[in-house]
């Protein structure tokens, strides 16, 4: 989910290319709040609502996260 909503701003950004560079800092930090917002609630849910474990839902997490890491530096290095 994190990483459709990353692809989804940089879809949007792509879009818009005359912003001035204040307007492009304001689109990254409405990003990142979105991503913020939505792993809090996802995170909520799964343990709230859902009751899964918690070291679980960390371990999924810390994974999806490395591998987008992963997945960015192999697109750099590409480039």
């Amino acid at each position: 989910m994190n990483g459709l909503v990353q692809a989804r701003c940089l879809h949007r950004d792509a879009q818009a290319p005359q912003r001035s560079p204040q307007q492009s800092l304001v689109a990254v930090y409405v990003c990142v709040a979105q991503r913020f917002l939505l792993v809090a609630l996802l995170f909520g849910l799964g343990l709230g609502a859902l009751k899964l474990d918690a070291l679980a839902v960390l371990t999924g997490f810390v994974a999806g996260q490395i591998a987008l890491v992963i997945s960015g530096t192999n697109a750099l290095t590409k480039k």
